[in-house]
This record gives C-alpha cells, structure tokens and sequence, in this order.
C-alpha cells in the first residue's frame, strides 16, 4: 500500500512538471508568434548568403547579411530553415531597429518554426500532464 502511495506522488509529480512545462513553451509560444507578426508586418527584406551549415544536420546555418549602416551582421538561423549549402543566396527579413536579434530567413520555416515548435510541444506536454492526472 505504501510503494503505490509512492507511486502515486513521483505520478503527480511528474504530472506537475508536464503542466508546467506546457504551459512555460506555450506562453513561449505566444511571445514566439508575437515577435514574427511584428516581424512580417514591420520587417524590412534584404540579400543575405549562408556562411556555414551550423547545428544538427545544418538546421541552423550560419547567415550573413549587409546592416543599414553597411557593416556585416551574422547569426545563426533558428527555426525549421535546413538544406542550406554556405555561399547560397537567401533572402533575410529583419527589424530595422534590431537588426542582430531579429534577423531571420525570410521563409515560413525560419519566420514562424520557432513558435510553431513552442506551441506544439506545449500542447502536447500539457496534454500529457492533464491526461495522466485524470488517470490517477
């Protein structure tokens, strides 16, 4: 009887820190889905090129592109961009304002990846988490 007490608190537990989880990529998220409408809407479009295949399976490549005031900026792309070889020519959109923390590939991988991936896997934590507490 003591052992399934036990296992019914490491459960709740458990179930906790998947609610938690969820809700924490959720609002992440939000802001995720927040930062690319303003993106997309204020945004300007320039010339960039890949630099290097960064990251796991090159998900993150390396890009670089001229800033307003003609210095080089680069970063490494986040999002769902892959398959990019280095000297290939992409287009990148960026805030005007900040260019070195908004710069992003211009397609909807790069732009919306993040958020999508936040919310997805917080939907699915958080689902997780509800499902096993009504199992309990």
């Amino acid at each position: 009887m003591q052992a399934f007490r036990h296992q019914q608190k490491g459960r709740t537990l458990l179930n906790a820190i998947l609610i938690l989880a969820g809700i924490g990529l959720i609002g992440a998220g939000v802001v995720s889905l927040k930062n690319s409408y303003k993106l997309t809407g204020q945004g300007e479009i320039t010339e960039g090129a890949a630099t290097g295949r960064g990251g796991f399976a090159g998900l993150h490549p390396e890009i670089e592109f001229a800033s307003p005031a003609g210095g080089k900026i680069g970063y490494r792309q986040t999002g769902i961009v892959f398959g990019l070889k280095p000297g290939q020519v992409v287009n990148v959109i960026y805030l005007p304002s900040d260019p070195v923390r908004t710069a992003s590939v211009n397609t909807i991988g790069g732009v919306w990846g993040d958020a999508v991936l936040f919310l997805l896997f917080g939907l699915i934590a958080f689902s997780v988490g509800v499902k096993m507490n009504q199992d309990i």
